[in-house]
């Protein structure tokens, strides 16, 4: 495994796994040496371009969003893991180019599925809000997780939304909110105040976890709403900003 994540590349080293930084003349030899490269995203384009015919490239990607995508014009691959013909027809042929969609569904839905998750499903999720959701959900107190996409068209702004309005309401209804943040957006954040019911992950961890205990799911354009589809709970959409999108 190769990463740019230092934080990741500490977790996975701890856990004495196979990893080493992306960043690094030993990730290039042993780039350079694979049969076949796997991603999950497109943070290899330009290791990927030099790579050898006759090395196989295989795309997880990560998810199918409602949001306009930009095309990736600068690698292609051999294959895509994907969903469905629909999706591939209707959305990710139009994204990525690949020679071949494999309809595998999304290995990280199998998180919803376990009826416990072990040290490796759990990696780089919040512990203490992932054991705090999974105390409370099924009781009379909610769950809502909140995650918001970047927008690709425009600058990173602030969501309008009053937090401390928000968690008021939270506390009145017994319901905790848990806000998972795009990067990009989590810098305008970083002084926000500590609240009672509203508790924020990190950008960079894992939430798929914590989906298995939640009772409601708010978003806007992310893909994570197909993958909240299949616990068949109800989903808000907060989409504030549709007409400039």
């Amino acid at each position: 495994m190769l990463t740019d994540n230092p934080a990741q590349l500490k977790t996975l080293k701890a856990l004495n796994m196979p990893v080493v930084h992306l960043e690094s003349w030993y990730a290039y030899l042993l780039i350079a040496q694979a049969k076949i490269t796997i991603q999950d995203q497109a943070n290899l384009t330009q290791e990927i371009n030099l790579l050898s015919p006759k090395q196989k490239r295989l795309q997880m990607w990560h998810g199918i969003p409602l949001k306009r995508l930009n095309k990736l014009t600068t690698v292609s691959y051999d294959y895509l893991v994907s969903t469905s013909n629909f999706v591939n027809e209707t959305t990710l042929s139009k994204v990525i180019n690949a020679k071949k969609y494999k309809d595998f569904g999304y290995p990280r839905n199998d998180l919803f599925m376990k009826e416990t998750h072990d040290v490796y499903d759990l990696l780089f999720c919040d512990q203490a809000i992932y054991s705090f959701a999974k105390e409370r959900f099924g009781t009379h107190h909610k769950i809502i997780l909140y995650m918001p996409t970047h927008r690709e068209s425009s600058k990173a702004t602030k969501i309008p939304l009053s937090f401390e309005t928000l968690n008021v309401f939270l506390y009145q209804h017994s319901a905790t909110l848990i806000v998972k943040l795009h990067p990009f957006v989590q810098e305008l954040y970083e002084k926000e105040n500590i609240y009672s019911n509203i508790l924020f992950h990190t950008t960079h961890g894992d939430v798929y976890p914590l989906l298995k205990y939640t009772d409601i799911l708010i978003t806007d354009y992310s893909s994570v709403y197909f993958d909240f589809l299949l616990l068949n709970r109800p989903i808000i959409f907060f989409d504030y900003d549709k007409e400039g999108v």
